[in-house]
Parts: structure tokens; C-alpha cells; sequence
């Protein structure tokens, strides 16, 4: 068995969450004129340090979730100031997976905050996300699953 450890700041995390919903509040203003007295959208989307308790009731979710998702393989997982999970994979897991499963385990932790929050500030948003977080959930399952080929051992004449 080969162990892997993917870990997933926090910090990290909520910062991106931050500046995602900040971006798209401004786009949706930019493509959508305000009528007089309506509040702008990037007021209603955007996700602020006031919200940060509401975004760790996000962030346990998501940890939820990508735990039970793995949690064949799981040996070990803390949940502090960031997210890790120590695996334990086939011995012909190819090591070189690990880069591009944290960087889709780090954009699922975005996304699916993101589309809890937007549940609250953009329902009409909020699938497209959650939809995003799923496909990034299965990009690490797939890499999970993934193994390399056999190779042919050439028997010894004697």
C-alpha cells in the first residue's frame, strides 16, 4: 500500500471563497444594470469577514463530505486549521497523482462553500457551484481509482 496525504488550508480556502464571490457579485452588477433602490449584487453575493462563522458551518460540510467520500481509504483525518487526510492506496496507485488531487480536493472545499453561501445571497447561482464541487469531488475519486498498468514479467528460460 502507498499513503498519500492531501491537506487543504483553511485559510487558504476562505480567502479564494472571498475573492470568488466578490468577482462575481461585481460581473453579475456589470451585466445586469441596477433598478433604483435595488441592492447591488455584489453587496448580496460577496462573502466578507463578518460571514466567516457562517462560511465554517460551510467548511465542516465540506470536510463531511470529502471524508465520507474517501473514507475507504482514509487512515487518518484532522480538521483544524486545515483539512488532511492520510490515504492509503494500491500499491500501483501512481504517485504522481497526488499535485492534481489536492488542487481538486482545494477547489471542491471552494466550490462547494461557495454554492452554500450563494443558497443564501444567489440561489440562481448556487447549482452551477455545487455542481463545479461535485465534478471536483469525482476528480478526486477518479485519481483515487486510478492504478497503472501491469506489467509483463517475461518468464527465465532455463
Amino acid at each position: 500500500m502507498i499513503s498519500a496525504t492531501l491537506t487543504v488550508a483553511k485559510d487558504a480556502v476562505m480567502e479564494e471563497v472571498m475573492k470568488t464571490t466578490s468577482y462575481a457579485g461585481k460581473k453579475t452588477d456589470e451585466a445586469v444594470p441596477l433598478q433604483e433602490g435595488q441592492e447591488s449584487a455584489y453587496d448580496r453575493m460577496r462573502a466578507t469577514e463578518y460571514d466567516k462563522e457562517q462560511l465554517a458551518r460551510f467548511w465542516d460540510e465540506a470536510t463531511s463530505m470529502a471524508t465520507g467520500r474517501m473514507s475507504r481509504w482514509i487512515k487518518c483525518v484532522t480538521n483544524d486549521t486545515s483539512y488532511t487526510a492520510e490515504l492509503s492506496l494500491s500499491s500501483r496507485w501512481e504517485e504522481h497523482l497526488q499535485p492534481s488531487m489536492q488542487a481538486s480536493l482545494f477547489s471542491f472545499f471552494v466550490s462547494f462553500i461557495i454554492a452554500r453561501w450563494f443558497t443564501l445571497s444567489a440561489k440562481e447561482d448556487a447549482d452551477t457551484y455545487m455542481a463545479a464541487a461535485n465534478t471536483m469531488l469525482d476528480d478526486v475519486m477518479r485519481k483515487i481509482y486510478h492504478r497503472s498498468a501491469p506489467e509483463r514479467v517475461e518468464p527465465i528460460d532455463n
